[in-house]
C-alpha cells in the first residue's frame, strides 16, 4: 500500500508490503474505471480469473475511437459521455483540481472528475483505479511519480474508503509483480514492459496498433484546429511539482 506526506519542499511516498486481500472485493460490488487501454484490460481479466464480480464505467469522446473498441471486447455497462473542451476552458477543472488536490496534470484531473462522478452515481461500489506506475529501480518497486500521486492526495484529503487508485500495488498480485523477470527486460520502452509483465502474470491483454492514447490525440487536435500548444496553455500553469523522496517499509 502507499501513503504519502508532503511539506513546502518534498513529497514522501512510503510503500509497505501490507497490501489488501483481494479476496475482499467479493464482498462488495466493484466498479473498474475502464479506458480501454492495457492497465483497465488487465484489471477485468485479473477480476474475471478469479470469479469476483465488477462493473465497468467507461469515459466516451470523440478522440479515443480505439480505447473503445478495446473497451468492447471486455464489455461496458456503463458509459459517461465527455466533452473535453467544455472541461477544460469552461469548467476549468484542470485549475479546480489543481487547487485542491496539487494535480499537475490537465490527464488526471480528468480522471479524478470521473472519480468523482463514480463516487457519486455508484457509493455502494469499490471504485478500482487499474492503473500501475512504472518499475523504479532504485527502489525495486511500482512507485508513482508526483503526477500520479494526485489520485493518492485526493484519497487522502476526501477521506474516501472505498477508492483504489492503485490497484496493482494495493493488493495481493504486488507480491507476484515482484518476483517477475520481465522487469530485466530494459531493451524495450516502458508501455511494452507493462504489456510483458501481465502476459507474464496470464493475463492476455491486447496492445493498441496505434501509438496514441486518445488523449493525446485530443492534444493533436487543440494544436491543429485551435492553434493551442497543450502544454503551453493547460499544463504549463499547473506544473508545479516537488521531488519525490521513496521509502520502503516492510511492516
Amino acid at each position: 500500500m502507499i501513503y504519502l506526506n508532503e511539506d513546502k519542499h518534498s513529497c514522501f511516498c512510503t510503500f509497505t508490503n501490507q497490501y489488501h486481500k483481494t479476496k475482499k472485493l467479493s464482498n462488495k460490488k466493484n466498479l473498474i474505471l475502464l479506458s480501454g487501454g492495457i492497465d483497465s484490460q488487465a484489471l477485468a481479466l485479473y477480476l474475471k480469473k478469479r470469479n469476483i464480480n465488477y462493473e465497468t464505467l467507461f469515459a466516451d469522446y470523440k478522440f479515443n475511437k480505439e480505447d473503445k473498441q478495446f473497451a468492447r471486447k471486455i464489455g461496458i455497462n456503463h458509459i459517461k459521455k465527455l466533452d473535453l473542451d467544455y472541461l477544460f476552458f469552461d469548467k476549468k477543472i484542470h485549475l479546480e483540481f489543481y487547487k485542491k488536490y496539487n494535480c499537475t496534470s490537465p490527464q488526471i484531473a480528468v480522471h479524478l472528475f470521473i472519480i468523482d462522478y463514480a463516487l457519486t452515481q455508484f457509493p455502494e461500489y469499490n471504485i478500482l483505479m487499474p492503473s500501475m506506475p512504472i518499475y523504479r529501480l532504485q527502489t525495486k518497486n511500482y512507485m508513482p511519480d508526483y503526477n500520479e500521486l494526485g489520485y493518492q492526495r485526493y484519497k487522502n484529503i476526501k477521506k474516501i474508503n472505498n477508492f483504489y487508485p492503485y490497484f496493482f500495488i494495493n493488493f495481493d498480485i504486488a507480491t507476484k509483480l515482484s518476483q517477475l523477470q520481465s522487469h530485466n527486460n530494459n531493451w524495450c520502452n516502458p508501455y511494452t514492459k507493462k504489456f510483458l509483465l501481465y502476459h507474464e502474470l496470464g493475463l492476455q491483454v491486447y496492445q493498441q496498433s496505434a501509438c496514441l492514447t486518445g488523449f493525446e490525440n485530443y492534444k493533436i487536435y487543440l494544436k491543429q484546429e485551435k492553434k493551442l500548444v497543450f502544454d503551453q496553455v493547460l499544463r504549463r500553469p499547473i506544473n508545479h511539482q516537488k521531488k519525490v523522496k521513496y521509502l520502503i517499509n516492510t511492516l
